[in-house]
């Protein structure tokens, strides 16, 4: 899944808020990106970012995975 959005945050500034307690937002404490990276490589995935020309494109993989057994 990927989402676009409108930012001025340089790539360097994304990067480091994937970090826990890091935030240029004051009042804010630096866990969301932090907690949901972890989250996505806890079920095997990813959550990446891209700062460019303005705009930020969040992107959450997962693997393909098969089924081991039918859920019903």
């Amino acid at each position: 899944m990927t989402v676009k959005n409108q930012g001025l945050i340089s790539q360097d500034q994304l990067d480091a808020a994937f970090q826990r307690y890091v935030t240029s937002s004051p009042g804010h404490f630096g866990i969301g990106l932090a907690m949901a990276g972890e989250i996505a490589q806890a079920h095997h995935g990813t959550l990446s970012g891209k700062a460019s020309d303005g705009w930020i494109t969040m992107t959450l993989s997962f693997p393909h995975c098969r089924l081991e057994r039918e859920i019903l």
